[in-house]
């Protein structure tokens, strides 16, 4: 379920009018933080998420991506999905 969650933020971040920081922090970025300091997460959402690590650190500050989104590539490096993995390694140079 949190991966349908995570590609409907996807999508409305691609939407024109949440390109903009203030929507994404009032609309959006409220409810990823419950996401993603939930005690689980699937899989599939920790994947879209790092997929998506550009669209997150084109909205937020270094630190904010620091607090938030550095716990979620130590996960994705600890588990044992090879494709988890690899991605993580390719996104980290663009979320950090």
């Amino acid at each position: 379920m949190s991966h349908l969650i995570v590609q409907l933020f996807v999508i409305l971040l691609e939407h024109p009018s949440f390109k903009s920081q203030v929507n994404f922090k009032l609309d959006v970025f409220p409810q990823l933080k419950t996401l993603i300091h939930g005690k689980e997460m699937s899989a599939q959402a920790l994947y879209l998420i790092i997929n998506k690590i550009d669209v997150f650190s084109a909205l937020l500050s270094k630190q904010e991506m620091q607090d938030h989104f550095l716990p979620l590539f130590i996960k994705s490096y600890d588990c044992g999905v090879a494709k988890l993995q690899i991605q993580a390694i390719q996104k980290t140079s663009v979320g950090f």
